[in-house]
């Protein structure tokens, strides 16, 4: 993902490998009383049940049924805003309810060269916004930025401490997601991430919707009036919907 120039100003990082894809935005869902953990999509934590994708003009979808849980992950850029929305469906086919954590995280550039801006980067979370947003030190002042996540559910905690939310594990299998909770910590001087995690119950056979927002603004008010128009499933649904009309014309 970048932010008006593709080359100087990259909102998350991008592997330029023909080998391996190293992704740098990645929702994990938990099930917390068995603890199996995986993606929704077929990277980084795929099982053995099919994963089924549709790309479509303007959005991508994809479809995963695991742990009883079937995943709908809508993905799509609104006409006019700088952001990305995840609009994530899970429904509960399972006669128990279900306590569900989930754990947004992306490894931010916020300029060209990820290795340059690694330690310069520091991760914040606004609680009465509701969002996580970070800021590189070392920008120059022509695209000095922030880039910011949130979602529709209260966030839980978060860090900016790639090194902590990893461990000595790869990104298939965090360490992070082997605490109770993240730590809170800005990673500023530590390679960086953006990581929040939130918890969701999901009754039986219920249904549930929830919005993961990346986005990009110079000002936090504009960071904040996005994710606070995504925070509404019923605002994000709209603009999927005025997106895909305006690809169809």
């Amino acid at each position: 993902t970048w932010y008006k120039n593709s080359r100087l100003n990259r909102v998350s990082s991008w592997d330029n490998s023909i080998i391996i894809n190293i992704p740098s935005e990645i929702i994990y869902l938990q099930d917390e009383e068995n603890g199996k953990t995986w993606t929704p999509t077929a990277m980084v934590k795929p099982d053995d049940k099919n994963y089924n994708t549709i790309f479509g003009f303007g959005y991508a979808k994809f479809v995963h049924c695991s742990d009883n849980i079937m995943q709908e992950l809508e993905v799509y850029v609104p006409i006019n805003e700088s952001a990305k929305i995840n609009v994530l469906t899970l429904t509960n086919n399972a006669p128990k309810k279900k306590k569900i954590r989930i754990i947004y995280y992306i490894k931010p550039v916020i300029g060209e060269d990820e290795i340059k801006s690694n330690q310069y980067i520091t991760v914040n979370l606004d609680k009465n916004s509701n969002i996580v947003w970070a800021k590189n030190l070392y920008q120059t002042e022509e695209l000095e930025n922030l880039i910011y996540i949130s979602t529709s559910e209260k966030i839980k905690s978060y860090t900016g401490d790639k090194n902590f939310f990893l461990g000595n594990k790869g990104l298939s299998n965090p360490q992070g997601l082997r605490k109770e909770r993240l730590n809170n910590e800005t990673g500023l001087g530590k390679k960086s991430c953006m990581v929040f995690e939130i918890e969701i119950q999901l009754e039986s056979y219920a249904k549930k919707e929830i919005t993961l927002t990346l986005g990009a603004d110079e000002k936090i008010i504009n960071c904040k009036n996005t994710a606070y128009k995504y925070s509404k499933i019923q605002n994000a649904k709209q603009e999927l919907e005025i997106c895909k009309n305006a690809w169809k014309e």
